[in-house]
């Protein structure tokens, strides 16, 4: 006997062993067993004789291998005992027994199909249904009857059909004893088909309608009372299963006629006009229809009796209700002569949405009179201002020369509509569709037919009166309306803009319209302008039209300057910094005055721009070419005194570039203070500091950069807060011309930094400030500064919300609100609404000439090219296998997370998180992990074989542990390396061994070595785990791919194939197209082209924002 060895592991091994020898002895018997279900019933002998009963039901996999078994016994173990494995052995041992073919037997399949679809039953009981006929009595065929309190008429009755099953008997044809519809109901009648009982059973389940909460099965069903049509169907089922339908008593066939009924209403005209309306039966083969038995109700099918027997059949179609209430009336309903009309006109339509006749073809309806379009036309008259509105309304209408007819109709006809001619109507239509042509809104999406209903305003309702009215009019439409107005063009307008200062740094805007030599209203102007309008209309019915060019960019401008500003004002009023704004208003030609000195500089400036300021002379450092025009923007923005950002990539000395504008600051003032002496003190302004704002890490590259550029200027670094320095901050800077902090002291000690009336404020790595909300952001806004400059090479990182709070603090008022930037801007571009391309192109244009950005591949032409490569890595086996477990359950969990994005936000990061660590190595989740990291043993020959080579790699990654991790990879290679981390001591004493040294490998945190590090004599760099934010690992790579730099770089990444980390590639694609769109960059490090967006596709897909939304998720979890 076969022993399937893989239940010890299911039962254990003594109830295996001890089973086994129970079967072997033939203890077990199996009573039924499904190989299919998997489950055995049976017995077995116990030790002292005693039998059990059991039942064990067991799984295998599709190798025949058992995966599981679930043995339930009757001894006191009671489950997956020794007698559930004697059960379960002796039944797979039977089974295989009985699956070798046997001469004779009866194929599986055979049997199971037989089960299915048994075979005729051979002396099968013969079954039949009888039918009792009880004709209709009419009221005349009885006489009067006497009651006891008084006569009454028999109204007669309506007649029925009952049915019973019968069977068989054995003197008698046809018996109804033991074939009553109860035993139909349970599915058997001793000794009959089953086919017969089930064709018996579908004609009783249509009985059960009749009375459905009957407390048990009637002796006979009443057919006329069965509702519903498939009846016959169930009939026709019987007969052809070879049950009879007979007569009780004599056994005579009941005829099932093949032939069907109908049941007309019909309609007959009389000698004297008037007209007899009637519901009659129709069917070939019956003679006298008054006689039949109508089945349902509505009637379905009907049963007569003639000299062959009883005859039914079915109706087709089955009649309708309203048939079956006029047949309540024998003799019909008679329409007097003089009615005849109004019976057309509204009850006809009416009868002929079901089967009608003439039988003598006496009744004809009369053809309709022609039909006229009828059309309600209201225009509203355009007061002061006011845009006039014209609303319509068609309809159908049947009238004769005498005004008789009907009327309104609907344009589409409808079954309860009087008499119509589809074919007029079409042709009027058509006719009237062309008349309207110039005024789509009146038609259909298609062009082809009227709206019944339909408005137009402006120029449409010029049109619509003064060209359209009289072609319809000519087309014999009928016109119902007031008083038309008219219009006429007024001709050409003449616009002026003024312009007045009225706030610093705010211009109220003015626009007057001249018609005819008449002044129009100021805010009608700005309303149809700023509305969109067409046209703008005069009480006495002139009209200008608003489509020149010129009206419409002054249109688009008015519109985008109320967008960013208070929307309560009813003018509007323009900040002074939106430059390229008034630039672009200008060039229109519209503006004649101007109140105010900086707009007519403005005006010069436009036409003969200022020469740039020289270079400092105390500047130590021989400028590239463009680093001295990044020097001269910045110089002419502060002696304007407006701020600005410098976006230049990483790695072309935008540090340099600020030092030498704060040079030129203290030599202009310097030079001022000494032509000014004899005129007395020059203002404390002249020696107040500039106040630059870096990360911890960079602070001290400030003053090493300061001191070798510049070093006539005074610099003060501060690097602890008031409590640690004990220091006032004003004694510790003064005489200062630099100050230099952190973004963390700014925070801790903002009153003081912001009490130092400084000349300036630099925000260097400014993304440090790029959230509105934050502290940081609040406190470079206390600071108070006169300009402030934002440097950074990413002056957006995620969101266009960042842009906003980095112009926020360098040119406040340009963007308007938070909010009201959202809605004009940030909410359109990032979800991808039309026009994304245009409304790009003139954010840009609005932040033109207060952003200068410059990448590596324009101006540092003598820089090494940069190559980058994406190795994908194939987890192994085992490491896939752990990842694939949490996916699973991560992913249940983050969706149904996503539900509320915003209250569980923390846990879903917390969740990437991890998976995004099981993608680098299982033991950064599950210390006790035994599956290998499928990236360690990809990187460690990388970093092997480039350093064999005499590269020098950079290696970031975001996880300090991980970094640990290789470390001890390299260590046992006997790789030297070099480490920095947030928590390292002594970092400039590690750079600096670095650069100095001869260590191959530099293992980097990303947040820590990512920015103010310049490690140009590295030539390789490795992103081993994908980050969010593609700007924050381009800055870590232009850590070697910058000025100075002599070596091509390479750039690997290192990405698991099948993970998160991919989706998390895909997502940062989408952010650098939107940081493309805004800056006029594309990917590649290129400009962009023309700045109007026309080069610029329309993407397909939402360009996405900083923060992950739930669809985000699903895609990195998909």
């Amino acid at each position: 006997m076969h022993s399937p060895v893989e239940l010890i592991a299911i039962v254990g091994r003594h109830a295996f062993e001890a089973g086994r020898e129970y079967a072997r002895a033939d203890r077990a018997r199996v009573l039924a067993h499904d190989p299919d279900d998997g489950v055995v019933f049976g017995s077995c002998r116990g030790s002292g004789g005693r039998v059990y009963n059991l039942v064990v039901r067991y799984e295998t996999s599709r190798y025949g291998v058992i995966d599981d078994v679930v043995g339930q016994c009757s001894c006191p173990v009671s489950e997956n005992c020794k007698h559930c494995v004697a059960l379960l052995l002796t039944a797979l041992a039977s089974a295989r027994t009985d699956a070798a073919p046997r001469a004779g037997a009866t194929p599986r399949w055979q049997t199971t199909l037989d089960d299915v679809f048994p075979p005729p039953q051979r002396d099968a009981l013969p079954l039949a249904l009888a039918l009792e006929l009880t004709p209709p009595r009419l009221p005349d065929d009885g006489e009067a009857r006497p009651e006891r309190y008084g006569r009454w008429r028999d109204h007669g009755s309506p007649g029925s059909v009952r049915a019973r099953p019968l069977r068989r008997g054995k003197r008698a044809r046809w018996v109804s004893s033991g074939a009553a519809w109860s035993s139909v109901r349970g599915g058997w009648i001793n000794g009959a088909d089953r086919l017969h009982v089930e064709a018996l059973d579908a004609v009783r389940r249509l009985g059960e309608a009749v009375d459905p909460y009957a407390y048990a099965e009637p002796t006979w069903l009443a057919l006329e009372q069965v509702p519903s049509p498939s009846l016959w169907p169930a009939l026709r089922r019987l007969v052809d299963a070879g049950v009879p339908l007979v007569e009780p008593g004599n056994g005579r066939r009941v005829t099932l006629e093949q032939a069907t009924g109908t049941a007309p209403v019909t309609i007959r005209a009389n000698a004297d006009g008037s007209l007899s309306v009637r519901a009659e039966l129709r069917h070939p083969g019956i003679a006298d229809p008054s006689r039949a038995v109508l089945l349902g109700e509505p009637p379905h099918g009907l049963a007569w009796r003639d000299d062959d027997g009883v005859h039914l059949a079915a109706l087709d179609p089955p009649a309708t209700s309203s048939w079956h209430a006029l047949a309540a009336d024998r003799d019909g309903v008679v329409v007097p002569a003089a009615d005849r009309g109004t019976f057309e006109h509204t009850v006809l339509p009416r009868i002929t949405r079901q089967e009608w006749l003439s039988p003598d073809e006496s009744f004809t309806p009369t053809p309709p009179p022609p039909p006229a379009l009828h059309l309600e036309l209201d225009v509203t008259r355009a007061d002061a201002g006011a845009v006039p509105h014209a609303h319509l309304a068609w309809s159908w209408h049947y009238r004769d020369e005498t005004g008789q007819g009907y009327g309104p109709l609907d344009l589409a006809a409808s079954g309860s509509d009087p008499p119509r001619d589809a074919d007029a109507e079409a042709a009027l239509t058509a006719a009237v569709v062309d008349a309207l042509a110039p005024l789509p809104l009146l038609l259909d999406d298609d062009g082809a037919r009227l709206r019944p209903r339909g408005s137009v305003r402006g120029l449409d309702v010029v049109t619509l009166v003064t060209d359209v009215v009289p072609q319809l009019r000519a087309l014999g439409v009928v016109l119902g309306h007031t008083e038309l107005p008219t219009f006429r063009d007024a001709g050409a307008p003449q616009v002026r803009v003024s312009v007045a200062e009225k706030e610093r740094d705010w211009f109220d805007l003015e626009v007057t319209m001249q018609v005819g030599g008449h002044d129009v209203p100021i805010g009608h102007v700005i309303t149809a302008l700023t509305q969109g309008a067409d046209a703008l209309f005069l009480p006495d019915g002139g009209f200008v039209t608003l489509a020149d060019p010129e009206l419409q960019r002054l249109r688009e401008l008015i519109a985008e300057g109320r967008a960013l500003v208070d929307q309560r004002r009813t003018g509007l009023r323009v900040s002074k910094l939106q430059t390229s704004w008034w630039e672009e208003l200008l060039a229109l030609g519209l503006v004649q005055t101007a109140e105010h000195a900086w707009f007519d500089a403005l005006r010069r400036a436009a036409e003969h721009p200022p020469e740039p300021p020289p270079v400092p002379r105390g500047l130590r450092a021989d400028l590239r070419p463009y680093q001295r025009l990044g020097f001269e923007w910045l110089a002419q923005l502060r002696r304007s005194g407006l701020g600005g950002v410098l976006a230049d990539d990483m790695g072309l000395g935008k540090t340099v570039q600020t030092l030498a504008m704060i040079l030129d600051d203290r030599e202009e003032r310097a030079d001022g203070a000494v032509a000014e002496a004899e005129a007395g003190p020059s203002d404390a302004g002249a020696h107040a500091p500039w106040l630059v704002v870096a990360p911890t890490s960079v602070v001290p590259n400030w003053a090493a950069e300061a001191a070798r550029f510049a070093p006539d200027l005074r610099v003060a670094v501060v690097d602890a807060t008031r409590r640690k320095r004990r220091t006032p901050l004003a004694e510790l800077t003064s005489g200062a011309d630099v100050v230099v902090t952190s973004y963390a002291l700014l925070r801790l000690d903002v009153e003081e930094y912001a009490s130092l009336g400084v000349a300036g404020l630099v925000l260097d790595e400014a993304q440090n400030v790029k959230n509105h909300a934050s502290k940081s952001f609040a406190s470079a806004k206390k600071v108070g500064a006169p300009v402030t400059f934002a440097i950074t090479g990413t002056p957006m990182e995620n969101n266009l919300a960042e842009l906003w709070s980095m112009f926020a603090l360098v040119a406040p008022g340009l963007l308007g609100s938070p909010a009201q930037f959202g809605e004009v801007y940030r909410k359109p571009i990032e979800r991808g609404n039309a026009p994304t391309a245009k409304l790009l192109a003139r954010l840009r244009r609005r932040i033109a000439p207060f952003l200068l950005r410059r990448t590596k591949e324009e101006v540092a032409t003598d820089l090494p090219p940069k190559q980058e490569q994406v190795i994908q890595v194939e987890l192994s086996p085992a490491h896939r296998r752990v990842y694939d477990r949490h996916l699973h359950r991560e992913r249940q969990r983050v969706l149904r997370l996503a539900d509320d994005l915003d209250r569980n936000r923390v846990e879903v990061l917390s969740a990437l998180t991890r998976l995004r660590q099981l993608a680098i190595d299982p033991t950064l989740v599950d210390a006790d992990s035994a599956a290998p990291g499928s990236k360690l043993d990809a990187l460690l020959p990388l970093l092997t074989e480039a350093a064999a080579e005499g590269h020098r790699v950079l290696v970031f990654s975001q996880f300090t542990r991980y970094l640990a991790m290789i470390g001890a990879r390299l260590d046992a290679a006997g790789l030297a390396y070099s480490y920095l981390d947030g928590t390292t001591r002594r970092r400039d004493a590690v750079i600096r061994g670095f650069a100095e040294g001869t260590d191959p490998v530099f293992l980097i945190s990303l947040k820590a070595g990512g920015v103010g590090l310049n490690l140009a004599m590295a030539d390789y760099a490795v992103l081993a785990d994908p980050w969010w934010n593609p700007a924050t690992e381009e800055q870590a790579v232009d850590r070697a791919h910058r000025i100075g730099q002599t070596k091509p770089v390479m750039v690997y990444r290192l990405v698991a194939t099948d993970t998160i980390e991919e989706k998390v590639m895909a997502l940062q694609g989408a952010k650098r197209a939107l940081v493309a769109g805004v800056l006029g960059v594309e990917e590649n490090g290129t400009n962009g082209g023309a700045d109007d967006g026309a080069a610029q596709p329309e993407r397909r897909r939402p360009v996405g924002g900083g923060n992950l939304t739930a669809d985000d998720l699903r895609a990195l979890l998909g």
